[in-house]
């Protein structure tokens, strides 16, 4: 029990995975980034973490501020700087259109960048996901209908109702 509770807390860094999520290692620092669900649906609120970890250390690296934009093409649909206590920033989005998203990050330390890297996510419309799945439905739908007409009638001439 001690050396599974030892492994366990061995990491000083809190892995931002949540459902998924992709690490940068770069200039000794790692960029942890995660995001849930898996598939992002626009009008649907996505979770995020990131967290900036020393390569060496594995410890979480101290800055003053994380530094976040959101933009789909060349318009930003958010940007802001979020003061956390550590290099570790959970957020909710609500991306509100589908695309191919860019979501930078800055962490700085009183001003200074320390580090920066851009992420990218691909978000589902969800009126192109909804109509889709209504199509989808029907389509499943009408088939089993017709499956279930076509073996009735098979039933009904085995038993001698469909002659005359």
């Amino acid at each position: 029990m001690i050396l599974v509770f030892g492994f366990l807390f061995n990491f000083n860094f809190v892995l931002a995975h949540l459902d998924s999520g992709k690490d940068i290692i770069k200039n000794g620092y790692i960029i942890d980034f995660g995001f849930s669900p898996t598939h992002a649906v626009s009008l649907t609120p996505e979770n995020f973490a990131v967290n900036l970890v020393n390569e060496t250390s594995e410890k979480l690296v101290d800055v003053t501020s994380i530094w976040t934009r959101i933009s789909l093409s060349d318009e930003v649909v958010f940007s802001g700087e979020f003061f956390s206590k550590n290099a570790s920033l959970p957020f909710t989005f609500t991306f509100p259109s589908g695309g191919n998203y860019s979501i930078d990050f800055q962490f700085r330390n009183n001003g200074e960048v320390v580090e920066s890297q851009t992420f990218y996510l691909d978000v589902k419309d969800a009126n192109s996901i909804d109509t889709i799945y209504y199509v989808l439905g029907f389509v499943v739908l009408f088939g089993l209908l017709f499956l279930k007409n076509y073996f009735f009638r098979k039933k009904l001439k085995e038993l001698g109702y469909g002659k005359k």
